[in-house]
């Protein structure tokens, strides 16, 4: 498979991970809220795109399509879970560096929403794991029809 193919499918990978999480901010908001649209910019757009860039495609770079193939759906979700929380960590290493060591990307406390304690890094794993699943799925298929 091609490079640009593989950044592609990993790219509507990306997308499909931030309509879940935009799926589950609607539903825990208990409908649409103009909070949201906040949320959806600053996290979605900026962080989901950033931990795309780092770790997205040099791990769909580095991953040899056939081994893909022969894993278990149960290891794709693992992987997926795994590479989000790693883009989240070096994403907050980062933030830390940059802005001092008082600044962290707690949105929820930003936004005040208590029912979210667990955001952020689930945020990721959720993204990460929906984007990774669509990707196996899209190259399964296309190594499948060669």
């Amino acid at each position: 498979m091609s490079v640009l193919r593989k950044i592609g499918y990993s790219f509507l990978g990306l997308l499909a991970g931030d309509v879940a999480l935009l799926a589950l901010l609607v539903w825990l908001s208990g409908g649409w809220d103009t909070s949201l649209l906040e949320i959806i910019v600053f996290y979605v757009l900026l962080f989901t795109l950033l931990g795309w860039i780092v770790i997205g495609i040099p791990a769909v770079l580095l991953m040899d399509v056939q081994l893909l193939k022969r894993l278990r759906w149960v290891l794709v979700i693992l992987i997926g879970s795994a590479l989000g929380a790693l883009a989240w960590f070096l994403l907050w290493i980062f933030s830390d560096l940059f802005s001092g060591p008082h600044y962290h990307l707690n949105l929820a406390a930003h936004w005040g929403w208590s029912l979210v304690e667990w955001s952020e890094i689930s945020w990721a794993m959720l993204v990460s794991t929906v984007a990774f699943a669509a990707y196996s799925a899209l190259a399964r298929r296309t190594s499948s029809a060669q």
